[in-house]
C-alpha cells in the first residue's frame, strides 16, 4: 500500500512539473512578449508602391489567357485588383474560378492546343526545340486562337519592364508562367523552321533580351527561375543553329557574340528574390490560420501557431536565412563553388538547430519549430544561375570554334580563356560524340552542348 501511495505521489509530481512546464511555455509566448522588428527587417517590410500598369509585363502575363476580344494588360490588371479586393474585403487569399471566368471572358480557352505539342525542358534535356520544330513542320500552326496567343507572346517579350505587387503570401496565386513557357517553345520552334538564319537569330535576340530583363527585374524566386529557363532554352537552340549551319555571316557572328555577353554581377545576384520571399513570409505569418499551416508549410499542429511570435520569427528568419543566402548570392562562381562544397559550414546550420529544446528555445517555440520547415535548398537556385552563366560561356566558345579548322578544335578548347566557371580548367570535350561541357552544380541540370 505504501508503494502504491509513493507511486501516486511520483506521478502527481511529474504531472505538476509537466503542467508548470506547459504554463511557462505558454506564458513566455503570449503575444505581449513579442519583440520589436529589427530595423533591417522593418525597412525591408515597408509598403511597396503599386507598380505601373502600362508596359509592365507582370500584368500582361496575368492577362495572357483572356478571351480574344480583351486587352491582356487590362485583363491582368483587373485580376490583380480582384485579388487585392478578395484579400482585403473577404479575407480570401486567392482569385476564385468565378473571378477568372468573369474577368478573362471564359475558361479553358486554350484547351484546343495546349496538349498538342512536344514538351521538354532544355535545362535537363538536349534537343528540345529540334523535336518541336520537326513536329511543327509536319503540323503547321493553323489554330486561330494559338496564332493570337503567339502574337500576345510577341507583345509581352517586347515589353521593357517587370514589377510585382508587394502584397503576396506563400499561398497567393501565381502568374500563368506555364502557358507563357508553352508559347515560348512554339515561337522559338517556329523561328527555327524559318529558312532565314538571320530571322531566327533576331527572334532569339528579342527573346533573350526579355528573359534577361526578367532575370534582372523579376522580384520573386519563381520570376527569376522562369527567366533562367527561358535563357537556357534560347541558348540551347542557338547552339543547335551554330552546330547545323556551317557558315554564318560576319553581321550574324557579331550579333550572336553580343547576345552571349556573360551575366552581369546584378543578374547573377538573386538575393533580391529571397528578400521578396521574406516579405511574403511575413505577410503569411500575419494572416495565416492554424488550419492553413499544413497547406503552406506541411505543418498541421495548432500548438505551433499558438506558440509563435511573429516578429521574433521573422527576425530569426532574417538572421539565419536571409543573411547567409545574401552572402552566398554575392559570391563569384568560383567562390560560390568552394562555399557550397564546404559541407561542415554550408548551409543554414544555425537555422536547422533553432528548435533544440534548450531553455533558450522555449521563447517563440512555435516559430523555431516552423522555421526549419520553411527551409529550402536555396543554394541550388543560386547554383542554377551560375550554371546558366557557364552555358553562356559554352555557346560563346562554340561560336569562336566556328572560325577554327576541325583538326585544331581540341587544342583551341584546351588553350581558350573560356574555361570551366568553377575550376578554371578547360571545358570538357568528348572528341567522339562532339559534346562540350562542364559539370553542373545544380543537380538535374544539363551543362553540355554539341558542336
Amino acid at each position: 500500500m505504501r508503494n502504491l501511495s509513493l507511486t501516486k505521489k511520483l506521478l502527481l509530481g511529474v504531472l505538476a512539473v509537466f503542467l508548470i512546464f506547459i504554463f511557462i511555455v505558454i506564458f513566455v509566448n503570449f503575444s505581449a512578449f513579442d519583440e520589436e522588428l529589427s530595423p533591417e527587417v522593418a525597412e525591408s517590410l515597408k509598403p511597396v508602391k503599386m507598380p505601373p500598369v502600362n508596359e509592365n509585363a507582370f500584368f500582361a502575363i496575368w492577362g495572357l489567357s483572356a478571351s480574344n476580344d480583351k486587352n491582356v494588360i487590362h485583363a491582368g490588371s483587373a485580376l490583380i485588383t480582384r485579388y487585392l479586393e478578395n484579400k482585403e474585403q473577404r479575407d480570401l487569399d486567392e482569385i476564385t474560378a468565378d473571378d477568372y471566368t468573369e474577368i478573362l471572358g471564359g475558361k479553358d480557352l486554350d484547351a484546343s492546343w495546349e496538349d498538342r505539342y512536344e514538351r521538354c525542358t532544355a535545362r535537363s534535356e538536349y534537343g528540345c526545340m529540334a523535336k518541336l520544330a520537326h513536329q511543327l513542320s509536319n503540323e503547321p500552326i493553323d489554330d486561330p486562337r494559338l496564332i493570337l496567343m503567339l502574337s500576345r507572346y510577341e507583345q509581352i517579350t517586347q515589353m521593357s519592364n517587370f514589377q510585382h505587387i508587394g502584397h503576396l503570401t506563400f499561398v497567393s496565386p501565381l502568374p500563368p508562367y506555364g502557358l507563357l513557357m508553352k508559347l515560348r517553345r512554339l515561337k522559338t520552334a517556329s523561328a527555327l523552321n524559318s529558312e532565314s538564319s538571320s530571322e531566327f537569330i533576331q527572334q532569339i535576340n528579342q527573346d533573350l533580351n526579355f528573359w534577361r530583363m526578367l532575370l534582372k527585374n523579376g522580384n520573386s524566386l519563381i520570376d527569376k527561375m522562369i527567366a533562367v529557363a527561358g535563357i537556357w532554352s534560347d541558348l540551347q537552340v542557338l547552339s543547335e543553329l551554330l552546330k547545323n549551319h556551317t557558315e554564318i555571316t560576319a553581321d550574324e557572328f557579331q550579333l550572336v557574340n553580343t547576345m552571349l555577353t556573360p551575366l552581369s554581377k546584378q543578374e547573377l545576384n538573386i538575393s533580391e528574390a529571397f528578400e521578396f520571399e521574406q516579405r511574403a513570409f511575413y505577410n503569411t505569418l500575419t494572416s495565416i490560420k492554424p488550419a492553413q499551416l499544413e497547406m503552406a508549410f506541411g505543418l498541421s499542429s495548432s500548438p505551433i501557431f499558438w506558440l509563435m511570435q511573429t516578429n521574433a520569427t521573422i527576425n530569426d528568419y532574417q538572421q539565419y536565412f536571409i543573411h547567409p543566402i545574401n552572402r552566398l548570392s554575392e559570391l563569384s562562381s568560383k567562390d560560390f563553388y568552394q562555399a557550397i562544397n564546404d559541407k561542415a559550414n554550408c548551409c543554414f546550420q544555425e537555422l536547422k538547430s533553432l528548435s533544440d529544446f534548450s531553455p533558450n528555445s522555449l521563447y517563440n517555440l512555435g516559430g523555431k519549430l516552423l522555421l526549419p520547415a520553411t527551409l529550402i535548398q536555396a543554394q541550388d537556385y543560386i547554383a542554377r544561375v551560375h550554371d546558366l552563366n557557364g552555358v553562356i560561356s559554352l555557346v560563346r566558345l562554340q561560336l569562336l570554334l566556328k572560325t577554327v579548322p576541325d583538326e585544331q578544335v581540341e587544342e583551341s578548347i584546351n588553350s581558350s580563356n573560356i574555361t570551366n566557371p568553377y575550376t578554371g580548367e578547360p571545358m570538357i570535350y568528348d572528341r567522339k560524340d562532339k559534346w562540350l561541357g562542364f559539370e553542373c552544380l545544380n543537380e538535374g541540370s544539363f551543362c553540355k552542348i554539341k558542336i
